[in-house]
């Protein structure tokens, strides 16, 4: 499903003038963006800064006050059920925790989808091979339970289940957030890969501007649902737009990503 033929750099996804408010308090406030053809754009800020409800907009989960998210020339919000089914059908999504079945092994949360649109048993269990070796993810781990496996083995398969249907577009929420230090820089670089090789369209949240580095080649930093810069790592640390872009950077830089890339 996914497509070969638009080329990397071109708008797969874009958010025009958006806004979007919760109780009365405003989360975004006129956000542009871009998401790029084969391109990995990372959502970063502190906390409450909006990024989240970026993403939601962007899988259709929530709809924008003012603006438009637009799906090619197609406004999301003018998308029946139908037409909103089939965009899902398109697009992959990691939450932090994995957010398996605990009922399900893992084979089963990975071919849950591919079930139930009627995909052969055969065709099933060589797409669930082909997807345990490109995240190294053994066959033995594949029959456990989430309960199981450890915290990198579940987000392995978190991300199995995403790109089972070859989604045109891959969205991950704080994917590697609640592993320790080591795991987590491990899967980073694995992620980096997998991201290469596979060259899809992927948005990515996270806190830190360490792993923003390793795997995005946009950086958007995000504050109080504005976006105050977006470029590489580079752009930020040496040409900071704001006072707070120049003070974030230097937050991380003496936090837990010190010596990170």
């Amino acid at each position: 499903m996914s497509d070969d033929s638009t080329p990397p750099g071109s708008p797969v996804l874009r958010l025009v003038a958006v806004s979007k408010a919760f109780g009365g308090v405003t989360a975004l406030d006129g956000i542009n963006l871009d998401v790029e053809a084969r391109r990995t754009t990372v959502l970063i800020g502190p906390s409450g800064s909006g990024k989240t409800t970026v993403l939601r907009l962007m899988l259709g989960l929530v709809r924008p006050d003012v603006g438009q998210v637009l799906h090619g020339d197609a406004p999301l919000g003018t998308y029946g059920p139908a037409e909103l089914r089939r965009f899902r059908a398109r697009t992959g999504y990691v939450v932090q925790d994995g957010g398996l079945f605990a009922h399900l092994t893992a084979a089963g949360n990975v071919s849950l989808m591919a079930r139930h649109l009627g995909w052969t048993p055969r065709r099933i269990a060589e797409r669930v091979a082909e997807l345990a070796e490109l995240v190294r993810l053994s066959e033995t781990m594949l029959a456990r339970h989430p309960r199981e496996l450890s915290g990198g083995q579940r987000q392995r398969v978190a991300l199995m289940r995403a790109l089972m249907l070859d989604p045109e577009l891959l969205f991950l929420d704080e994917p590697l957030g609640a592993l320790d230090p080591l795991v987590r820089a491990e899967l980073q670089d694995e992620l980096a890969e997998i991201f290469r090789r596979l060259g899809k369209s992927v948005v990515i949240v996270t806190h830190d501007l360490a792993e923003a580095a390793v795997l995005g080649h946009t950086i958007v930093l995000v504050h109080e649902g504005r976006i105050v810069q977006r470029g590489a790592l580079d752009d930020l640390e040496r040409r900071p737009a704001t006072p707070f872009v120049a003070q974030f950077v230097r937050a991380q830089r003496r936090g837990p990503v010190e010596g990170r890339p």
